[in-house]
């Protein structure tokens, strides 16, 4: 696999599939029916048919008695280059939009940023693939790249804001200039029976 992917990265592949299998096992029968859900489903697909495609590479080089070897190593990874470059190019800025909405719905916070965080993984890892290109527009929103097994994020295209203080909070929230006034209660039937 040296031709198209390093072992280091295949193997860091095998760790975020393994640990998108576990919240996929987890967490099927609760949001299968969500927006995000086919999305997910798709990624992990795909991932696993890129890990079977490698494991049968590695096995036919292991081969020594084989006619056509060379011929299904390279249909091999040529499969492998198509579906990384689909799922850098198309897949991954929709995946990653609809987990977004899972941290914005709020309902489940710590699985949004958790999908979000295996999405960019193993982006960085597909990128890493040669023959892999990114998708251009969703490199404008996020620009990322790995320095010695770190994921280092750029934000500067997003125009984000400094963050504000939480002390700072309190001195900008608008305070009511009206005054309320206080209601005289109207009794009726109910509160004449019930008091």
């Amino acid at each position: 696999m040296n031709e198209i992917i390093s072992d280091e990265n295949l193997q860091k592949l095998n760790t975020e599939f393994e640990v998108l299998y576990l919240l996929y096992h987890r967490n099927s029968n609760q949001h299968k029916t969500a927006a995000w859900w086919s999305n997910f489903n798709l990624l992990l697909r795909k991932l696993r048919c890129i890990l079977t495609l490698s494991l049968d590479v590695q096995d036919l080089s292991k081969k020594t008695k084989l006619a056509n070897k060379e011929e299904l190593i390279r249909e091999k990874l040529y499969t492998i280059v198509q579906i990384s470059q689909y799922l850098a190019s198309k897949t991954i800025a929709s995946s990653y939009r609809q987990f977004y909405s899972v941290i914005a719905l709020g309902q489940f916070i710590t699985l949004g940023f958790t999908l979000i965080g295996l999405l960019a993984r193993v982006y960085c890892i597909l990128l890493s693939i040669r023959g892999v290109e990114g998708n251009v527009g969703f490199e404008k929103e996020i620009k990322m790249h790995v320095d010695n097994g770190d994921i280092i994020v750029h934000t500067q295209d997003l125009n984000l804001k400094e963050p504000v203080a939480f002390d700072t909070l309190n001195e900008i929230k608008p305070k009511r200039t009206f005054k309320q006034e206080k209601r005289k209660k109207r009794k009726n039937a109910i509160d004449d029976i019930f008091g």
